[in-house]
């Protein structure tokens, strides 16, 4: 149960708080089944963002510390295997997507972004409750695999 408020957290966050006046939200996808046929991935959520630099997909991935991070490698390369076959753009008919990972701490964000670099260094970005609770969706509070500094979720915001 408590996961699924956090998922409703960043839904309501993202479709009903104010969003920067470039962005629209587009539309939410909630999976109960894998995403496509031949993966197992059931991700938390998906949520579309028009933005004054095209249509942004994004994966959300709300994580409270219950799942191992053998798990989240294997995750990561379903991810990455849903980015590389064209399935992602037969499915959602968008070239590229995202993967939010909504961690519960800050301890625990940065764990599964070592367990995630180990593989790539792409399409993913980490942010942890609270932080996103306390600042803007949009505010730059997002890790990416490698490096220490965080990034806003679209840099070409004025």
């Amino acid at each position: 149960m408590e996961h699924q408020l956090a998922v409703n957290e960043a839904y309501c966050r993202l479709k009903f708080q104010a969003l920067p006046p470039e962005i629209l939200f587009r539309r939410w996808l909630a999976f109960s089944e894998p995403v496509t046929q031949g993966l197992k991935l059931i991700p938390d959520g998906y949520v579309e963002l028009e933005t004054p630099v095209g249509t942004i997909g994004a994966f959300l991935e709300v994580d409270l510390g219950t799942e191992s991070l053998t798990v989240w490698k294997e995750k990561v390369r379903q991810y990455l295997q849903l980015a590389v076959s064209g399935e992602f753009k037969r499915r959602f008919g968008e070239e590229r997507f995202r993967v939010l990972v909504i961690a519960h701490s800050e301890r625990r964000l940065h764990s599964i972004r070592q367990a995630v670099a180990t593989i790539t260094d792409k399409l993913f970005w980490f942010g942890d409750q609270k932080t996103i609770q306390e600042k803007d969706f949009f505010d730059p509070i997002w890790f990416r695999p490698k490096g220490n500094s965080t990034e806003p979720l679209i840099k070409e915001l004025p």
